[in-house]
């Protein structure tokens, strides 16, 4: 609704003063039409489950009341996924499971949990994810302290041992892949600006532990630095997540301070490429033949031990000897990302029954897996450490992604970026999010997808359907109008109920005008208009009063009076006045 000064203002100055009033208002809801969203930002770091149990990723809360739980976002799914209320893996403990899930979800602990739609269908994740591996439900999804969707339709793991993800995705899942259902209904919902999203996994390195962060319609632009590495997406079956880059030259930073590439000689320039998966626990699959194998040969020993089953799955489990050195990657064009020793080489970290995280400091792992064996052939991968020394943003929008060099800073520069992949400016940024719950239901018109159907739609149009009905979508640009329309109506009848009470308050003091009623008999007052009668009436005629008598004015009034009678009236105990000739009546009244 409009201010009330402006009411106020606008009905002291009649029509112009309505127009402007509506200008003025027009001008408001434009502009805050054309507001942009700012970024929701979601921290990554150390959730606590329990008094001694705690997981690095995403805090989101499900339910009323909330139930704290640690996610990773997944660019291998497009859906939300969780675990519980048991565990499925009946070989561990309860503390243990709780840990390694990020926490257990009770759907009967929660006044908000409910069933979708008869009619809605789940996007498509990958084809391992049968229809009788999970269940659908409904709850409100907690994403920041002041913000969550409500009644967010989501999966809930039954069986899992058919979907291959063992201990490289352990956690519950936020969906991130190009038909992500988080991200279509918060843009549905303009509650982001597009769908992208920036990434930062941040520290978890020996005698470093620096939180990250994960942020949907927009990215940190103070964690970045230098022009980037752009590429667009590639639909291909041997990266999900469609980021696709290639590796010009990978090469050892040696503690004697010589650097050493592990490609072939015989490679003729040719790179190596990768899919990004921000989500999977290791730096780099790294091909065994030859690159691998090439790294050994050059230290003089076999950098394989064994292989860990804690949080960093599969990775190199170093020999005695270790390794002391970093390790750079070069992407061409000057772009290189290098990883120090810290971050490189750190203990094995595994849960034990408790739930408890323990490090072993006489294993080091070297967050390294090398694909060999039954793996030999498999698309090599830049997970989740790579994001401790890179910022990533990606925009589905555009279908374009960037990597940039990280500026390790705690400084914060959020910035939108829209449905075009360009930066807006914060000068249109919304002052507030106006809408604090947005309603993301189940319905027909939610996103059905089959793997084909999927990549077809990215390719073509890039773009997924809303899961907010047509229908929500028109109540808001309705609703605007209808607010306009409210706006105008009470400016105008603020307006019009103001005249009116001012006219009444004119005719109320005519209708007081003194006369000399202090001598008048105690005779009904002659009525205003029998007195003064209006040109547009018939007069009475003035008639001559007898001579003897001298006559009041009011008297005079009174004798053209017809019911009642003229009566005689007690001469006044004031001097008296000498007889007057009748005079005509004014035409008009007296002011």
């Amino acid at each position: 609704m409009p201010e009330p000064w402006l009411l106020s203002w606008a009905s002291t100055r009649g029509y112009w003063g309505i127009l402007v009033a509506v200008a003025l208002l027009a001008a408001s809801l434009a502009e805050g039409a054309s507001c942009v969203p700012k970024p929701l930002v979601m921290p990554i770091g150390n959730v606590t489950l329990g008094p001694t149990q705690v997981r690095r990723g995403v805090s989101i809360k499900l339910g009323s009341p909330s139930q704290e739980l640690s996610v990773l976002p997944s660019w291998h799914n497009n859906n939300t996924i969780v675990y519980g209320p048991t565990c499925l893996d009946k070989k561990l403990t309860t503390e243990k499971c709780r840990s390694d899930k990020g926490g257990l979800y009770d759907p009967s602990k929660s006044k908000t949990a409910g069933t979708v739609n008869s009619d809605y269908k789940p996007v498509s994740d990958h084809n391992a994810i049968t229809p009788d591996s999970y269940s659908l439900f409904t709850d409100n999804l907690t994403l920041t302290d002041d913000y969550f969707i409500q009644d967010f339709p989501m999966m809930r793991a039954l069986n899992e041992s058919q979907w291959g993800y063992g201990g490289y995705r352990p956690q519950h899942i936020l969906g991130m892949n190009t038909g992500s259902t988080i991200l279509q209904a918060l843009y549905s919902a303009k509650a982001i600006a597009s769908r992208s999203w920036g990434y930062y996994y941040g520290r978890e390195a020996r005698n470093d532990n620096t939180a990250g962060s994960f942020i949907l319609g927009g990215y940190d632009r103070a964690k970045t630095y230098g022009d980037g590495y752009t590429r667009n997406f590639e639909i291909t079956d041997n990266c999900p997540s469609s980021m696709v880059v290639t590796i010009q030259n990978i090469v050892l930073n040696l503690a004697n301070g010589t650097d050493v590439s592990v490609f072939p000689k015989t490679s003729g320039g040719q790179g190596l490429m990768a899919c990004v998966h921000p989500e999977k626990p290791v730096l780099f699959d790294m091909p065994a033949d030859p690159y691998f194998n090439t790294w050994s040969d050059i230290l003089g020993y076999n950098l394989e031990l064994r292989r860990s089953i804690g949080i960093d799955f599969w990775n190199e489990i170093l020999p005695q000897k270790g390794y002391d050195g970093g390790l750079t990657f070069d992407f061409g064009s000057g772009f290189r990302i290098s990883i120090p020793n810290n971050q490189l080489v750190v203990p094995d970290r595994i849960y034990n029954d408790k739930g408890e995280l323990w490090a072993n400091s006489s294993a080091n792992v070297l967050r390294i897996n090398a694909l060999t064996d039954v793996t030999a052939t498999a698309f090599p991968a830049l997970g989740r450490y790579f994001f401790q020394q890179a910022y990533i943003m990606a925009n589905h929008e555009t279908r374009q992604f960037t990597i940039w060099q990280l500026n390790p800073t705690s400084i914060q520069d959020l910035v939108v970026v829209n449905d075009k992949n360009k930066v807006v400016s914060q000068d249109t940024y919304c002052a507030n999010r106006t809408i604090a719950t947005e309603t993301a239901s189940p319905s027909a018109s939610s996103p059905t997808n089959t793997n084909e159907a999927k990549n077809e739609d990215s390719a073509e149009s890039g773009t997924t359907k809303p899961l907010l009905g047509t229908g929500a979508i028109a109540g808001i640009a309705v609703g605007g109008v209808a607010l306009v329309i409210i706006a105008i109506a009470a400016i105008w009848g603020l307006c019009y109920r103001r005249k009116r009470a001012a006219q009444r308050l004119l005719q109320e003091q005519q209708m007081r005008e003194p006369f000399p009623i202090s001598d008048v008999p105690k005779e009904p007052t002659p009525n205003y208009e029998e007195l003064w009668p209006s040109q547009g009436q018939p007069h009475y005629i003035p008639q001559e009063m007898a001579a003897n008598r001298p006559a009041s004015r009011f008297e005079e009034m009174i004798t053209r009076r017809k019911t009642p009678p003229p009566q005689e009236m007690a001469v006044p105990r004031e001097a008296p006045r000498p007889p007057a000739p009748p005079a005509e009546l004014p035409a008009t009244p007296r002011p």
